[in-house]
């Protein structure tokens, strides 16, 4: 889970949300080293006043704000998804598991109780809820009890990724120095190791090494040139294109 928050962090500190961060989105290779992939969904941070869609997200890893229909959201929908998928790594199973987005919201309200009055009132706005209302939340399971096999210090993450108010969650960087992963000089230990271990994975990639790193190059420059010649331009090969 350090690796996956060092990834979203890395991605945050540069003004960029990934919008679907779920197992299915985590790599792992052979020697323990992850990787963050797919960002289709991924966005750059947008200036004040700016909207974004609200169709980002597995529904299970969707935070509230999404499954109401905000368009003014940030970093906080990631972090929500931390805290469900490490939830789903500690017991084996999904936290939320909805089958439909009014469902969803009925999970996790189940959890935490009603939702906040901002979202409340974007949910009664929303064209694609008009007729439908927000279940209440009676009987109120919380994760403590729950999970109560859980340690302290992996409730206190989950819990603390999954506040119902965006702005009362934490960053990533917040995360990185919860006492789990600060404790008994674990990250110096760990860093170091996880070092060792790209540096093999470099060494033993065909791909990266010099010969491999000359082939792709040509096979790229050449796909290049391949493109460019289609659309009868005459350029050399060597200008980059955007998707």
């Amino acid at each position: 889970m350090w690796q996956v928050l060092k990834g979203v962090e890395f991605c945050h500190l540069h003004n960029v949300i990934h919008r679907d961060v779920k197992p299915e989105n985590i790599l792992i290779s052979k020697r323990g080293v992850v990787k963050l992939c797919d960002f289709g969904f991924a966005r750059t941070i947008a200036p004040p006043g700016e909207v974004y869609t609200d169709y980002v997200a597995t529904r299970w890893y969707r935070a509230p704000e999404l499954l109401v229909g905000d368009t003014c959201y940030g970093r906080a929908v990631d972090v929500w998804a931390i805290g469900c998928m490490f939830s789903e790594m500690l017991t084996g199973e999904p936290l939320f598991p909805g089958e439909s987005d009014i469902d969803q919201l009925h999970l996790i309200m189940k959890c935490f109780g009603n939702l906040i009055g901002h979202h409340r009132e974007i949910f009664r706005r929303n064209p694609l809820f008009i007729g439908m209302r927000l279940p209440e939340a009676r009987e109120v399971e919380s994760l403590d009890r729950r999970y109560h096999q859980l340690s302290h210090s992996s409730m206190d993450i989950v819990k603390w990724a999954l506040r119902l108010d965006p702005s009362d969650r934490p960053s990533c960087s917040q995360l990185l120095r919860h006492e789990l992963f600060t404790r008994n000089g674990w990250i110096p230990k760990f860093t170091a190791e996880l070092r060792v271990n790209i540096e093999k994975e470099f060494a033993e990639n065909p791909l990266l090494n010099n010969l491999g790193i000359a082939i792709y190059g040509s096979v790229h420059e050449a796909k290049l040139r391949e493109i460019a010649e289609k659309k009868g331009t005459s350029g050399s090969g060597t200008s980059t294109l955007w998707g």
